[in-house]
């Protein structure tokens, strides 16, 4: 809800395929795929091995992600415009919350950056939920 939505359904449609890329999907870009090394062949990195024990639910059990901004009309991006976020997470869902649809583009870019890729049997992981990030 809020403002931006032709912004935002872009911004959405981007962490999408981030998110779940695949090596077969030609839109996804080299650095994309090159940003994670070795993750996606199919082993698990040493820190998902710390996390699995904490691990509560994968992003097919983890809901959704509601997104609101407090704006209702575009805010021009300058020097001093509020870039603010609230991610709140759990394995029910989550909701990011900014007062400006630039504070929604960080958030979102939080939130894939916390996803982390498990191997072909458990897929995409989010650990240590419940998690808020302010």
């Amino acid at each position: 809800e809020g403002c931006c939505t032709d912004l935002l359904q872009q911004a959405f449609d981007r962490y999408e395929r981030i998110i779940y890329w695949s090596d077969a999907d030609p839109q996804t870009p080299s650095h994309i795929r090159a940003r994670v090394p070795g993750l996606r062949n199919g082993t698990a990195s040493p820190e998902l091995a710390r996390c699995d024990g904490a691990v509560i639910g994968g992003l097919v059990s983890f809901g959704s992600l509601e997104v609101r901004v407090r704006s209702p009309s575009a805010t021009p991006l300058q020097l001093h415009v509020d870039e603010a976020y609230s991610l709140r997470l759990t394995e029910r869902g989550g909701t990011l919350t900014a007062p400006t649809e630039w504070g929604v583009l960080r958030g979102l870019e939080t939130f894939a950056q916390l996803v982390q890729w498990g191997g072909p049997a458990s897929g995409n992981l989010l650990c240590g939920l419940p998690m808020r990030v302010d």
